[in-house]
């Protein structure tokens, strides 16, 4: 796409110079060493390439981070930042404008740069192979494959448009160059697409879902063809031959000798553990390995570690503890030196508008074509215009495959240096453009609450003759054995046939980058094979397998970030009516701080949002009952009064209709305590209010319970605050549960009365936590809080995002 070989790349270095888009990277031999003495020993540090290698990278972070800060409140994806950053710290900015201010910036350490550059895009594009489940994208259906295709097809106009724009003496470009520019703007780069709609908090939308599985299908054929392209541009068919059989024979081997070696190192591994240290480290030293073969054989450096990044296994025991250990590193460490590196060859003086106009033109017909494309297919799927328009939007944003790509057509003198920071720009701005359009188009439906600030769903309000659903959220087996014994009692005879459990595998976004929310057949058909949520599904069934009749059990997977998780489980609990959503508590599982801290979160955000009564459950060893030979269930409910004690005693009705389950009603009468209160300025007319509710409740349990000889009421009365808290530690430890409301109608006397309540255990309420506490017959006792449905904390949804920052 030039005329100027000084412009060119020069494959082979020179003994003295290697020019890249004009710009010359000096190879001298450096004689003084590369680290300093010290200003004391009267050397100048910044002489040297080792402190001015660590002042350039130290700068790239800071400016990167003060950037991101300030266009954030645009919406601008951390991309747009990573480039400003670049192209600030390149010769036009710094190196050239002010090099007497800033004298590390030295040539010799470009060299450097350059190398730690192309091993970090190396490791990159191997980090999101390994993200990626090919599997998934060709199984997915066929709304997605339709949806890909046609925008693929939209943005192909661009070619013809193209040529009929600019003719031979008007265009710098060639036919064939024209095509390739096109097809830089026809792919959507599936890690940009899952990055940018992450950082707007929509990557487990239902659009989110749908652009990145839709962007999985076509971003193939950005590698398929940056592979090939410099065969086509030298019009070498011989070199076009020798290339597609090298990347067909690099892709067998890495799909039917290295990929069966990793599945079987996987098998031999023990179930819930990661692969042993050494397996990790042989597949990184292959990344570099790959680079070296697929370089040497013709077909781009990138293409070898993306193909081992594809053969590595997802999920455990290999794929998440690998990303786990080395995603930060990759991205935050050695990616930045590949941002440095197309900074320092961005030459502004070589910038024409007449470029940039004629690339811009068509870059602009690309993305539009793309976007009617998908708009059109969408709303063929039954899709509404915003919704559709959105996902358009959505597949047209582009981040650093494409400048991946630039720097591979200028490495194989296929563009000038007076295109370089044209294309650079066009990249830069449609990024910049589509993020926040995004943002201002698509409110995901659940985001809007329009029906649930006003209804909720709750036990107390579902009749008895109407099916009742529970939504119970499941880490992994132990969440299942502890959950059990509810969801028996839950489908007590009195109640046949008109049970349904509902059950969500919830896994981290780790490992991979495409979400996943679906049901659990729709799941099988996706993934293939064996995966984790196939034992955690056959223990629930099994476990539901044993009550005298069987319920309706519908289990769902869900694969997505855990900032996220909350609202898929709330979308469904409203979409199916669902009154209870039942969590487990943080502490149930022995974890990292980390780890228990979002597990806390979900549970926070689930709260905040629940679209009905939630059940949040610290489990003590309920699941031993599961597997005895007769199935028995002891039921302590603590009663203060207030909506959520009375959505606790809704559910303790339903459960004691079980005829295994005996139930104990403990009320504890807290009207001094709560008289006193009112005396002091609250409302007495609802206070009176809530006590009425509150003995309508009590009086409907003990009328329906009054044949029932394993139900039992007692009541006690207290004077203080002191007395309540006796009375709570004085009840027996003959119970299997114990259930309480989160915040009782006395609940904010309580908590100022109790000094010590533990904030980490907030969501549990004043009275759940010292009942989860070691107080409590020394933590031994499984304690169920209730939470009534309360409006949706819109302050809560809108910061939803920082909970995880």
């Amino acid at each position: 796409m030039g005329t100027r070989d000084s412009d060119f790349i020069v494959p082979v270095l020179n003994n003295s110079m290697d020019i890249i888009l004009g710009r010359g990277v000096q190879c001298t031999i450096i004689r003084n060493p590369s680290y300093s003495l010290g200003y004391f020993a009267k050397d100048d540090p910044t002489q040297h390439l080792f402190p001015s290698f660590l002042i350039r990278v130290a700068l790239f972070w800071l400016l990167s981070k003060s950037f991101y800060f300030a266009l954030r409140r645009l919406r601008q994806p951390r991309f747009v930042s990573d480039v400003l950053a670049g192209c600030v710290l390149g010769p036009n900015v710094l190196g050239v404008h002010v090099p007497q201010t800033l004298p590390f910036f030295i040539p010799e350490a470009q060299p450097v740069f350059q190398n730690f550059a192309w091993l970090g895009i190396a490791y990159y594009v191997f980090l999101h192979g390994v993200k990626m489940n090919t599997g998934l994208s060709i199984r997915t259906g066929k709304k997605i494959w339709s949806i890909a295709v046609v925008g693929v097809v939209g943005a192909a106009i661009g070619y013809p448009a193209s040529l009929w724009l600019y003719t031979k003496d008007r265009s710098i470009f060639n036919q064939l160059q024209w095509g390739l520019l096109v097809l830089l703007f026809v792919t959507s780069p599936f890690p940009v697409v899952v990055e940018s709609l992450d950082e707007l908090n929509l990557l487990t939308s239902e659009l989110g879902r749908l652009a990145t599985s839709a962007a999985m299908i076509v971003d193939g054929l950005r590698w398929i063809f940056m592979s090939i392209d410099a065969s086509l541009v030298d019009h070498s068919s011989q070199s076009l031959v020798f290339r597609l059989a090298s990347l067909l024979g690099l892709t067998v081997f890495m799909r039917y000798v290295i990929q069966p070696v990793l599945h079987w190192v996987a098998k031999r591994t023990p179930a819930k553990q990661p692969v042993a240290p050494h397996y990790h480290l042989a597949i990184l030293v292959g990344v570099p390995i790959m680079a070296f073969v697929s370089g040497m054989l013709g077909i781009t450096i990138v293409i070898g570690p993306l193909l081992l990044g594809l053969a590595v296994p997802n999920g455990m025991p290999i794929g998440i503890p690998l990303v786990e250990k080395t995603e930060r590193f990759i991205v935050d460490v050695l990616l930045p030196f590949f941002f440095l590196l197309f900074g320092y060859f961005v030459n502004l003086s070589y910038f024409t508008p007449t470029v940039f106009i004629e690339i811009s033109s068509i870059i602009f017909i690309c993305c539009l074509g793309k976007f009617v494309g998908v708009t059109l297919a969408a709303m063929y799927h039954n899709m509404s215009l915003r919704h559709a328009a959105t996902l358009g939007l959505m597949m047209n944003v582009k981040g650093w495959p494409e400048i991946i790509t630039i720097l591979h057509w200028a490495r194989h003198k296929m563009i000038t240096a007076g295109t370089f920071p044209s294309l650079l720009a066009s990249v830069v701005l449609v990024t910049g453009i589509v993020t926040p359009l995004i943002e201002l188009l698509y409110k995901p439906p659940w985001r809007l609450n329009r029906n649930i600030d006003k209804f909720g769903h709750t036990i107390e309000t579902t009749p008895p003759d109407i099916e009742f659903r529970v939504l119970s959220c499941v880490y992994d087996i132990e969440d299942v054995e502890s959950m059990a014994p509810l969801l028996r009692t839950s489908n007590s005879d009195g109640h046949r046939n008109l049970f349904c459990a509902y059950m969500i595998h919830l896994v981290g976004l780790t490992g991979t980058a495409a979400p996943l929310f679906a049901t659990y057949e729709k799941y099988r058909q996706m993934m293939g094979g064996e995966q984790a949520t196939d034992q955690v599904v056959a223990a629930f069934e099994k476990s539901l397998s044993d009550s005298d009749s069987q319920p309706n059990i519908k289990p769902f997977a869900m694969i997505v970030a855990f900032k996220s998780m909350y609202e898929g489980i709330c979308k469904l609990a409203d979409d199916d009516f669902i009154p209870l959503i039942m969590v487990p508590h943080h502490n149930n599982r022995r974890s990292q701080a980390a780890q228990s801290n979002i597990l806390r979160d979900i549970n926070v955000q689930i709260q905040a949002m629940a679209p009905c009564s939630v059940g949040l459950l610290v489990d003590r060893g309920l699941g031993r009952h599961v597997n005895t030979m007769k199935f028995s269930y002891r039921i302590a409910v603590i009663f203060l009064g207030g909506p959520d004690d009375r959505e606790t005693l809704a559910f303790a009705s339903r459960l004691s209709a079980h005829p295994a389950v005996s139930t104990t009603i403990w009320r504890i009468n807290t009207s001094n305590i709560v008289s006193d209160t009112a005396s002091t300025g609250s409302n007495s007319y609802e206070d009176n209010l809530e006590k009425q509710l509150d003995d309508a409740v009590v009086s409907e349990f003990r009328l329906k319970n009054i044949k029932n000889t394993c139900a039992v009421y007692h009541e006690i009365r207290v004077e203080d605050a002191e007395q309540l808290w006796d009375a709570i530690r004085s009840l027996d430890n003959n119970y299997d549960l114990v259930m309480v409301g989160k915040e009782p109608s006395c609940g904010k006397l309580l908590q100022s009365d109790l000094l010590d309540l533990d904030d980490e255990n907030s969501e549990l309420g004043v009275v759940g936590d010292m009942l989860a506490s070691s107080e409590f017959h020394g933590g031994m006792v499984s304690v169920l809080v209730m939470q009534h449905y309360r409006e949706a904390d819109r302050s809560f949804l809108d910061n939803a995002m920082s909970v995880f920052d």
